[in-house]
């Protein structure tokens, strides 16, 4: 599939979010079919009227109307965006930064269905901004009754590479009272990660 011919279909998914209309099932299946989520210089490659601004992916990230599918695309191409870019970090004002730090503050007690996904997404996305507060936002998800979401919460520890005293000792009690293996790998994963470079 084109760059371009995706661009359309990602351009009619934000206007079905906004309710002027609803995707047709081959829409759906082109959209979510995509192994990897656009970065910010994919899509401001597109040619006009293809392009989706940051704007446009920030509503949709955030619309409770929009599929699922397309909110977690919308996430993880957010990832990518950073208006003040700095070595390593993203501040914790940037717009992009601020959505998903909404969508994991809205989503926090998700304990099924859709909200837990977005709230997966949003953290799995913000790790790599490596925003100043992050490591403290994230750190009480370390306990969070989802498996899943704990494992990605240690990962995205690992990414935000938040070597202090707080995170590090964080880590470890949730190694040490965990009881799925999976949370644990992610853990050691993640400590393998601290420092880093």
């Amino acid at each position: 599939m084109t760059k371009a011919r995706l661009g359309i279909v990602i351009l009619v998914a934000l206007g079905a979010s906004a309710g002027s209309m609803d995707l047709n099932q081959q829409q759906q299946e082109t959209l979510t079919s995509i192994d990897t989520a656009w970065s910010k210089t994919q899509l401001e490659s597109l040619p006009p009227p293809y392009t989706v601004s940051q704007t446009d992916l920030e509503q949709l990230a955030g619309s409770g109307s929009a599929s699922p599918a397309l909110r977690l695309r919308a996430i993880h191409a957010l990832s990518t965006y950073c208006s003040v870019p700095s070595p390593g970090t993203c501040p914790d004002f940037d717009p992009a930064h601020q959505t998903l730090a909404a969508l994991i503050a809205a989503n926090g007690s998700a304990h099924s269905g859709a909200d837990l996904l977005i709230l997966r997404g949003a953290i799995e996305a913000i790790g790599p901004m490596r925003g100043s507060n992050d490591a403290a936002v994230l750190i009480p998800l370390l306990d969070h009754p989802s498996r899943d979401i704990r494992a990605t919460t240690a990962l995205a520890l690992g990414a935000v590479c938040d070597s202090s005293s707080t995170t590090i000792a964080a880590l470890h009690q949730r190694y040490s009272n965990e009881s799925t293996d999976q949370v644990k790998l992610a853990i050691s994963a993640a400590l393998r990660m601290l420092p880093c470079p």
